[in-house]
């Protein structure tokens, strides 16, 4: 099977297969869980009113 992102070798064990005509290798995988994590922690939500200071998971769910 080839990766629909680079066209590399992938399989499903080891990359992620969305569909059955949609699959991703292990390093396409890996970059894409990287940017998402990139673009979502840490960072401030944005609100009509401003900047509303992200919650953790944790802190959302009760925990600290």
């Amino acid at each position: 099977m080839r990766c629909n992102f680079c066209g590399g070798a992938a399989h499903p064990a080891t990359g992620c297969q969305y569909s059955e005509t949609m699959i991703a290798c292990w390093r396409c995988t890996e970059e894409a869980w990287r940017w998402i994590k990139g673009h979502t922690n840490g960072k401030a939500r944005r609100n009509r009113g401003g900047i509303v200071p992200s919650v953790s998971f944790y802190e959302a769910a009760g925990r600290k």
